[in-house]
């Protein structure tokens, strides 16, 4: 089991992650294929602007030239697909799988997110291996209330008799995990609409990445943001049956700890 934190930026966050952290796991999905669930909010779905990224290629070919043709169109990694959740409607093989691009898979086909280096660092280490990202996120979303586990029912100090709705002032208790109840529906959806002939009877996650924790920049959401996600580890990889895969959060990096102070540094972001 491994639990691995980076703090760095969008493209770069998991550089060195795969020669790294992720090892072979046993799992019903065929040995040439890996799978990895990439959940949070904004910063997951993907706000990188296209312009962005071709200034960082013209200006870093060394790093990033790979991300573009000689053409000038955008790379598509043969080796790489992904599947994004539909913000509305249900998944569909036909629509919402397809080979990763540089961007596309981002708020808009303009944008792009994580998914870019995760999947190309991810290819270098699986040379041999077909690689298929799920991307389940939503913008504006919180751990304390929106992503809240079932393991955290209750207040995180044991002694706060205040009910989870009282305190985040929400209207039912529905709310309370309500994205959280979504982002198992959802994976374990596309996890069954997979063909069988590429990724098995039965495919299993290899690993799951997490980029969240804006919205829990208010001082109560704050305290008890690592008793949260302590719980969300847990109970994601119970509920999607991957209990020994590694799990990797990261942080944003471009203004340092300044915006939310040293206190909050180990909790937040």
């Amino acid at each position: 089991m491994k639990l691995l934190r980076i703090h760095d930026n969008c493209l770069q966050w998991v550089v060195f992650l795969a020669s790294c952290y992720f090892v072979p796991l046993a799992c019903s999905s065929p040995s040439n294929v890996r799978i990895y669930l990439l959940a949070g909010q904004s910063n997951m779905v993907g706000e990188g602007c296209e312009a962005h990224l071709d200034l960082l290629v013209r200006s870093c070919p060394t790093a990033y030239g790979h991300l573009q043709s000689s053409k000038g169109n955008w790379s598509q990694h043969p080796k790489v697909n992904i599947a994004v959740y539909p913000k509305l409607g249900s998944f569909s093989l036909n629509k919402h799988l397809q080979p990763l691009s540089s961007v596309g898979h981002g708020l808009r086909e303009e944008h792009f997110g994580p998914e870019v280096g995760i999947g190309w660092t991810l290819a270098r280490k699986y040379r041999d291996t077909n690689i298929l990202l799920i991307k389940v996120a939503w913008g504006g979303i919180n751990l304390a209330v929106d992503l809240r586990p079932p393991s955290s029912s209750t207040n995180w100090n044991g002694k706060d008799s205040t009910s989870i709705i009282d305190k985040y002032r929400i209207a039912t208790s529905q709310e309370v995990g309500h994205y959280y109840r979504e982002l198992v529906t959802r994976t374990k959806s596309i996890l069954t609409a997979l063909p069988s002939e590429t990724y098995g009877s039965n495919p299993e996650l290899s690993g799951i990445f997490f980029l969240q924790g804006w919205d829990d920049l208010e001082a109560t959401r704050m305290n008890e943001y690592e008793y949260n996600l302590a719980n969300f580890i847990k109970d994601i990889r119970r509920d999607l049956n991957a209990s020994n895969v590694p799990f990797v959060f990261g942080e944003l990096g471009q203004h340092g700890n300044s915006h939310i102070g040293k206190k909050y540094e180990d909790r937040v972001d």
